[in-house]
């Protein structure tokens, strides 16, 4: 037996490691400087009692040599062997896979199915409202999700939107993002979002979130390709190491109702130079004791009002 499954959850990982039942499993791991000898063993022994299934762990982590030297061995052993990977072109080195990956961030109807499916294995039952509800707090995080379920199962074995509202957290600061975005557009209702996140987040964090963003937006815009695709999006997440949702929020990719405006398109690279320089001003000066709200929102009036170019609608 050889099974080759692309997963990018440790949700899915673990209800397939339960559906091979009770048999032995190896576990190797990618960081085992001893992978090779163990798989050694394990791939071309005959002297075992009993035959394990060896269950090898994000290939994608392993360097191009011992990569091949897998694929060659695997070959010539006859033993059950199972891989997993969150990319799938290592995954055709070997053959055809299985996709196990979480659905793609917009497939709404696909995210409430998954929602409902980890709710059965919890044995609870999950209406589509409630369901909507956990995916709206949770966002598009299938381990996130899962853990959620668990608790909710604790309480009900038919968990309502109202156990929802009141159990589950709201895991990202919703309106940290939005005002990002808001900013970078230019747009005046950033200045009323940041009021009401510095009410219980401090300033440094938002520095932090405005900057790691503003980079992300300066490399897209030295990429050079103002139009992506979900398969530009995918390859940019890979190549900068970023979420794909980040990305597609600044080129305006739709998301299921949210629309964007590309703002490849409308902000300069001389610009985004320097809203970081300015950034990073008021990053040092509220490390000195300066006032760090003041200093926060001056910066991000001046952005949107005293450099504004044109105005900017976010939504389409």
């Amino acid at each position: 037996m050889k099974k080759y499954i692309l997963v990018d959850n440790l949700w899915e990982l673990k209800r397939y490691k339960s559906s091979l039942g009770k048999r032995w499993i190896v576990e190797i791991d990618p960081g085992d400087p001893l992978k090779l000898s163990k798989l050694q063993s394990f791939l071309f022994s005959y002297q075992l009692i009993e035959k394990p299934i060896v269950f090898i762990e994000s290939v994608e982590k392993w360097n191009k040599e011992d990569l091949k030297w897998l694929v060659e061995a695997l070959k010539k052993s006859e033993a059950d062997v199972v891989i997993s990977s969150s990319r799938s072109e290592i995954l055709k080195k070997f053959g055809k896979f299985e996709d196990l990956s979480a659905p793609k961030p917009w497939e709404t109807e696909k995210w409430v199915g998954k929602i409902k499916e980890i709710s059965k294995y919890h044995s609870t039952t999950i209406n589509t409202d409630a369901a909507l509800e956990l995916l709206k707090r949770v966002g598009t995080d299938l381990d996130l999700i899962s853990k959620e379920i668990e608790k909710l199962s604790v309480i009900s074995n038919h968990p309502s939107l109202e156990d929802v509202q009141e159990m589950v957290p709201l895991y990202a600061k919703p309106n940290l993002f939005e005002f990002i975005y808001l900013t970078l557009s230019k747009n005046d209702m950033a200045l009323e979002f940041l009021k009401e996140i510095l009410i219980d987040t401090h300033p440094l964090i938002v520095v932090k979130n405005l900057e790691n963003s503003g980079v992300l937006l300066t490399q897209l815009i030295l990429i050079g390709r103002k139009d992506h695709s979900w398969n530009d999006i995918k390859d940019v997440s890979k190549r900068l190491q970023v979420k794909t949702s980040q990305i597609a929020d600044l080129v305006g990719f739709s998301i299921g109702n949210k629309k964007r405006k590309n703002l490849l398109k409308v902000i300069k690279f001389d610009d985004m130079i320097h809203f970081l320089e300015e950034l990073q001003d008021v990053e040092v000066k509220i490390k000195n004791g300066g006032d760090s709200k003041f200093l926060l929102l001056n910066f991000v009036k001046e952005w949107i009002q005293g450099k504004k170019e044109r105005d900017l609608n976010v939504y389409e």
